[in-house]
């Protein structure tokens, strides 16, 4: 270290209000900062979801998870940024839940689903009603 420098460092030292002065303009900014941070337990953070409504009148919930909610979880993982699709299934209905990446547009999502249905609608039962996209 050179003199100038060492004489500066020494200077300041040798001074402990500025210091304690910067420490206590710190803490406050910290603690004004704190105040004003928005702070949730469980903030908002709900990812882009569409979900399909399928009806087959008197079909089994066994039935309907085989022969609708399965191939149409499949056909909706191939589409682009998906998280995840589950389904739950109960006597002659089926409701499957597509989620999308934060990044997906939800209008997107929606078209997307609806394209992904209908290149699978030849597969599915031809009693079902007309699927319903939410």
């Amino acid at each position: 270290m050179s003199k100038e420098s060492s004489s500066w460092v020494e200077k300041i030292l040798k001074k402990p209000h500025i210091i304690l002065s910067f420490l206590a303009l710190f803490v406050f900014t910290g603690i004004m900062g704190y105040g004003k941070m928005h702070r949730n337990l469980f903030p908002n953070s709900n990812y882009p979801e569409v979900a399909l409504v399928i009806v087959q009148p008197g079909a089994s919930a066994k039935t309907m998870a085989s022969n609708i909610a399965v191939p149409v979880e499949e056909e909706l993982y191939a589409l682009d940024e998906i998280r995840r699709a589950y389904s739950n299934t109960i006597d002659e209905v089926t409701v499957i839940r597509a989620e999308f990446e934060y990044s997906k547009n939800i209008d997107t999502a929606v078209n997307d689903v609806t394209n992904a249905l209908s290149k699978i609608r030849a597969k599915l039962p031809k009693d079902i009603k007309e699927p319903q996209i939410i």
